[in-house]
């Protein structure tokens, strides 16, 4: 029997355990979930894909369970009342819903929708604005025969509460535009702080134009 030399034996052995390990693809959950699937590189809000693991990390799309006593909440009056009535804190930019806590107005509105099996949908016009998700941003995107109006997989039965969702889900379009080119970009774009790696500024989603520079007369 010909035998095989330790230090061949030893590379094989460490090929094996650095080989890398393919997972599943978990996209029709993640999809459903507002998740991340790591086969395909991909992260889901409201169906919507995000494929900046930065931009979908910031986004944080799940809500986070809370010390409803805690000195950080009840030192903020609006949201003491946001969390007794399924609310949102304008001043620190935190929604409540189920007494679980949402960092952003766009993801706190989400969670107030209804989730929605896009596959079961039998209407023409909803399944048309399924279809087509940058109708919300166009002021389109609600169908008057089912009163029902469409983010992405998540319906609002509500006009008003359609119309603001669709403010929000414009800033995500084009955060997510912008995280193809620099993920922490998108991030600032979207909560509109301060890329520190490109050092752009963003408010209400777009770029702050900076002044130019006067130099001083010689």
């Amino acid at each position: 029997m010909k035998r095989i030399p330790l230090s061949l034996l030893a590379v094989a052995l460490f090929c094996l355990a650095a080989a890398p390990i393919d997972d599943p693809c978990t996209c029709a959950a993640a999809r459903k979930a507002n998740g991340w699937c790591d086969r395909c590189e991909i992260g889901y809000v409201a169906s919507i894909e995000v494929r900046s693991s930065i931009l979908f990390e910031a986004l944080d799309a799940h809500g986070h369970e809370i010390d409803p006593e805690s000195a950080s909440l009840q030192s903020c009056p609006g949201c003491v009342v946001a969390l007794k009535n399924d609310g949102y804190c304008p001043q620190t930019r935190c929604g409540f819903v189920g007494k679980l806590a949402y960092f952003s107005r766009l993801t706190y509105l989400l969670a107030k929708g209804e989730r929605t099996d896009l596959s079961r949908i039998t209407c023409t016009v909803c399944t048309a604005n399924a279809a087509d998700t940058t109708l919300p941003v166009h002021g389109r995107g609600w169908c008057d025969e089912c009163k029902v109006g469409l983010i992405g997989n998540v319906a609002f039965r509500d006009p008003k509460m359609f119309k603001a969702a669709a403010k929000e889900y414009e800033r995500l379009l084009k955060a997510i535009k912008t995280s193809e080119r620099c993920g922490t970009c998108g991030a600032a774009q979207f909560y509109g702080r301060r890329c520190p790696i490109c050092r752009i500024s963003y408010t209400t989603g777009e770029p702050v134009k900076m002044k130019p520079v006067r130099s001083a007369p010689p």
